[in-house]
């Protein structure tokens, strides 16, 4: 569907498509253009080591299918992420400045007022003119700021502006007054600006400044996109600390548990397993409050001892049944958390989450596709590029923060099998080298996306240390 210029952006902003995302549109389409000009682009960087490579992909038994998954992997699927639903299309951002819930009705005279301040906005096409106006608004008519409606447009594109060009910190001294002065205003669309405000403090490390940035999320309820991609950012930056008092009032009570259980399991998890240290493991769960249910005694022993394995090499006949063959990406998948949390400075907890990408990585690909891989690892550019950058591709400004975080376990992932034995270290090296290449080429698409991209500047991410 032809998007208009002047049309409001159909990402959700508030503001129109020109101001918004219509340059980075293009500037994606010239990157993704990159990849599907030539189909020899796609072969496999490396020469796998496995057997049996007549076919990609062997006949995989469709015990627990689901109907429809038989479609070739290497198609350009459609995600939800890659679709825009009609209804927002339809939305209308031209919503009266007076509508804020909860407002005290305003004077004719007054109303003028606020007319005649977007009025002079809209012609406006600097960004430093544009704040300079609202700021000289805020000063003069502090009692009619609430009416301007700054949360459906104003303060969306002035951040991105403002990020854009390198000023930001201007424009958070700005959102700062807002959020203290005029918190009906703020509240609004607190999400985005809190989320916001701690990707940035963190980047500029003052990570011990953004507690009271959690607070509206205690208080105002179900936020689960912003605060799920919280978490996942404070597990990158290897900060899972800070999750306990951002969540603390929350009703991710469920997460809490999920923390609480994995600091219990830490405890245990370079011990003997045993009957009765695997009790003794469940014991403290009772004790602490953690919801035990799918923790009995032999899954959480199978568990332990799956988490623990040897990095001996892995079987690359990959099972037949669907089932099977995705019980068999998870076993790996946890044990490459154990070599994270071995190896690098992840703490264990991050270590178990970073590890999720890689089991979520196969995952997809085998609710994609009724065959499974002969070279079970999928590690080629291709795979990589239809199944991470393309699954998380926000279609508008480059791609989801949590896509550099996949890569980033990708190019871990290799060590871990070269550690195991199914790869060779020159074939590691190439590896990484393509997937530092694609984490290149994708950040330099989505790096104006917003603050939390600064703190993926760096690749990759996390620093090897024995432990």
């Amino acid at each position: 569907m032809k998007i208009g210029r002047n049309d409001p952006c159909p990402c959700g902003s508030g503001k129109k498509y020109k101001k918004c995302c219509m340059e980075k549109d293009e500037q994606r389409a010239e990157y993704s253009s990159s990849y599907e000009s030539d189909e020899s682009e796609w072969e496999p960087e490396y020469e796998p080591v496995y057997e049996d490579r007549d076919e990609n992909w062997e006949e995989l038994e469709d015990d627990d299918f689901e109907e429809g998954a038989d479609e070739d992997f290497e198609s350009e699927d459609e995600t939800d992420s890659d679709v825009f639903e009609q209804q927002e299309l339809d939305e209308t951002f031209d919503v009266a400045p007076d509508e804020i819930t909860k407002l005290p009705e305003i004077s004719d005279e007054e109303t003028k007022l606020v007319d005649e301040w977007w009025d002079e906005y809209k012609k406006m096409k600097n960004t430093v003119k544009e704040r300079e106006h609202l700021i000289a608004f805020i000063d003069r008519y502090p009692h009619l700021v609430d009416h301007l409606g700054l949360h459906h447009e104003v303060l969306f594109e002035l951040g991105g502006d403002h990020f854009e060009n390198g000023i930001y910190e201007i424009f958070v001294e700005l959102l700062l007054r807002i959020r203290k002065e005029y918190p009906v205003t703020y509240k609004e669309s607190f999400e985005y600006y809190d989320s916001d405000l701690i990707y940035w403090y963190v980047a500029q490390g003052r990570i011990d400044e953004i507690d009271p940035f959690f607070d509206y999320f205690r208080e105002e309820g179900c936020y689960d996109d912003h605060l799920n991609d919280l978490i996942q950012f404070f597990h990158a930056i290897n900060r899972s600390d800070m999750l306990l008092r951002l969540l603390a009032g929350t009703k991710y009570t469920d997460y809490i548990s999920f923390i609480t259980a994995n600091n219990i399991i830490e405890r245990y998890i370079d011990q003997p397993v045993t009957d009765e240290s695997v009790q003794s493991l469940l014991n403290e769960f009772d004790s602490e409050g953690v919801d035990d249910e799918g923790y009995n005694k032999n899954d959480m022993k199978e568990r332990l001892l799956n988490f623990t394995r040897p990095f001996t090499i892995w079987n690359t006949h990959l099972p037949k049944k669907r089932s099977e063959a995705s019980d068999y990406y998870s076993t790996i998948s946890l044990n490459f958390a154990y070599f994270l949390y071995k190896n690098t400075e992840l703490s264990f907890i991050s270590a178990v989450e970073i590890s999720d990408y890689i089991d979520n990585y196969y995952q997809r690909m085998l609710n994609r596709k009724d065959k499974r891989p002969v070279d079970i690892f999928c590690l080629d550019r291709k795979s990589i590029f239809n199944n991470t950058i393309r699954y998380y591709d926000t279609m508008f400004w480059g791609c989801d923060m949590v896509c550099f975080i996949e890569l980033n376990a990708l190019y871990y992932y290799t060590g871990y099998l070269k550690t195991c034995g199914n790869i060779s270290e020159e074939q590691m090296n190439k590896l990484q080298e393509m997937i530092t290449d694609i984490y290149q080429e994708a950040y330099e698409a989505s790096k104006n996306a917003g603050p939390e991209m600064l703190s993926f500047k760096q690749f990759p991410l996390w620093t090897l240390c024995k432990k």
